[in-house]
Order: structure tokens, then C-alpha cells, then sequence
């Protein structure tokens, strides 16, 4: 029954939230429950599911338990190849896992200024290949994968904050220091958690 009101919470947060629910209590059931609630009213509705690369065969294996949908697209190389492009893209899968390491890989391009000044001259494939597609959700698998600030791990995931619903699920989403929560809480709400260092400056 727990899972069932989170999932109701999850609905009420328009998908886009924190999910702490502890090891073993459904965090992978509510999320892919609420992809497949909003799947049935829009049947392009896409997900992509940034894991850590070692829980891949178990994502597959519960999307196919819950869902049906024998084969997710699964993004295993750094560099995109056509037919998984293709699949995401113009086939627009309903669901496609990558790991946290395969989303950060990148390659040098022209310098960019990120939202806190910082100069930017690393470029994430799959990160533009998910802009183009325009997916709906992200899931964010054990989300504190993501803590480190200046990590390309997190920089791959950033460039996918406008998606318009993420869930972050994470049983310690704070492992030994405050500033580590600041890029979950960015993702889900960027207006309020604008800026890392005035983050940190205020919380620690």
C-alpha cells in the first residue's frame, strides 16, 4: 500500500521530485509505475533510466517485469551508434537505460559558461542525442552517483534539466557532506536551487 501513495505523491509532484524510500521499498516499482501512468495517456511518452552500469540487467529485467516490454533501448557505447539513435530518436522507445559513466562521456567543443561561471568546453553525446529526442521523464537510479558537482557524470545529466518530469531516487542521497544534495535538489527545482555556491555557502 506504501508504494501505491507514493506513486499518488509522485502524480501530485508532476513527476518531478526526490524519492528517499529505503533499500528494498519500491523505488524502481513507483517510478516506472508512474512512466507507464503517463505512458497510457500518451503512448510517445518517453523515459530514460541513468543508472549505475552494474543494475543495468536488473532495470531490464524489472521494466520487463512491470511493463511487458521485452528489450528497453540500452546505450552501452560513448559513442552514440546509428541504430540506438534511431530507436530513441525517430522510434522514440519508451524506455532507454544508460549508465551514469556512458552518459558522461564527452568531447572536447568550443567554451561555454555554465549557470555558475564556470568555463565549459566538454560536449556529451547521448546528452544531445536525449535534447533531440526531448524525452519525458528521467529517473535517476541511486541519484547520489550524481553528488560530485564537478564530476562529468553530473555535467551529462545537467544538460537534461529542462526534461519536464525527473525522479531522483536515492536511499542516502547525502553520503558524507551537505553540498552533495545540491545537484538532486537542482535538478528537480533549478529556479530555487540555482547556484552551487550560495548552496554551500548557506548550508554549511
Amino acid at each position: 500500500p506504501f508504494q501505491r501513495v507514493g506513486l499518488e505523491f509522485v502524480v501530485e509532484s508532476n513527476g518531478r521530485m526526490l524519492l528517499g524510500d529505503g533499500t528494498g521499498l519500491g523505488k524502481t516499482w513507483q517510478s516506472v509505475a508512474y512512466a507507464e501512468y503517463m505512458r497510457y495517456e500518451n503512448p510517445r511518452f518517453q523515459t530514460i533510466c541513468a543508472i549505475k552500469a552494474a543494475n543495468i540487467a536488473n532495470w531490464r529485467r524489472e521494466i520487463k517485469n512491470l511493463t511487458g516490454i521485452e528489450a528497453p533501448v540500452e546505450c552501452y557505447t560513448s559513442k552514440p551508434d546509428g541504430i540506438s539513435v534511431a530507436q530513441v530518436v525517430i522510434s522514440r522507445s519508451p524506455y532507454v537505460i544508460i549508465s551514469y559513466d556512458t552518459l558522461g562521456a564527452r568531447y572536447k567543443g568550443e567554451e561555454v559558461q555554465d549557470l555558475n561561471g564556470d568555463i565549459e568546453t566538454n560536449l556529451y553525446p547521448w546528452a544531445q542525442i536525449f535534447q533531440t529526442s526531448k524525452p519525458d521523464l528521467i529517473i535517476l537510479d541511486e541519484a547520489h552517483q550524481i553528488k560530485n558537482y564537478g564530476t562529468h557524470r553530473w555535467k551529462g545529466i545537467r544538460d537534461l534539466v529542462s526534461t519536464p518530469h525527473i525522479l531522483s531516487l536515492s536511499a542516502s542521497f547525502i553520503l558524507n557532506r551537505v553540498p552533495e544534495f545540491w545537484t538532486n535538489l537542482h535538478l528537480n527545482d533549478p529556479e530555487s536551487w540555482k547556484s552551487f555556491d550560495k548552496f554551500k555557502d548557506t548550508y554549511t
